[in-house]
């Protein structure tokens, strides 16, 4: 069923409601993954991969981002959503190893979700939380960042010293 805005802003302030991402679902629903991915404002072209901020809250990890990051194959721009809050970065994957797709949608692994996470400077403590809870830890994290073999020398040393030094926002 089909509400307004004012209805949905309403039901949330009610309490009978949630939201998740751009959609609302009932307070009594267990939030999985296919409701994440329904809640996305847009939905993705087989050439768009769900990354960073974005891959960790589908994964259950995080808060709904404010920018939503897209990693875009090479040589591909149709399929890029419209959308002011969608960033295309430029990462190389290996979509066998690198991506899986959960509910029709291709996303980051989670560790590779947890490598960009420690990777981007942009990202504050919280995403150094997501980034540990997804990768199963420190020392899990750190030694995926020194093995990671699409890493260049210098994100690597700049994730290993956010890494050591960073104090996520629980302690794990």
């Amino acid at each position: 069923m089909q509400y307004s805005i004012a209805e949905q802003a309403a039901m949330v302030l009610d309490g009978e409601a949630i939201r998740i991402g751009d959609s609302i679902v009932s307070v009594a629903t267990a939030v999985c993954t296919k409701h994440r991915v329904f809640g996305l404002p847009f939905e993705p072209g087989q050439h768009v991969t769900l990354s960073h901020g974005l891959a960790a809250w589908v994964h259950g990890f995080g808060a709904y981002p404010r920018l939503l990051d897209l990693i875009v194959q090479d040589g591909q721009r149709h399929g890029i959503p419209q959308d002011h809050r969608v960033r295309v970065r430029r990462h190389r994957l290996v979509f066998e190893e690198d991506t899986e797709f959960l509910c029709g949608v291709r996303v980051t692994t989670p560790l590779r979700t947890a490598l960009h996470l420690v990777n981007d400077v942009s990202c504050g403590p919280e995403a150094l939380t997501s980034a540990l809870l997804l990768a199963g830890g420190r020392e899990r994290l750190s030694e995926a960042l020194r093995s990671a073999p699409r890493v260049q020398p210098l994100l690597r040393q700049r994730g290993l010293s956010r890494l050591r030094r960073g104090q996520p926002v629980v302690t794990l």
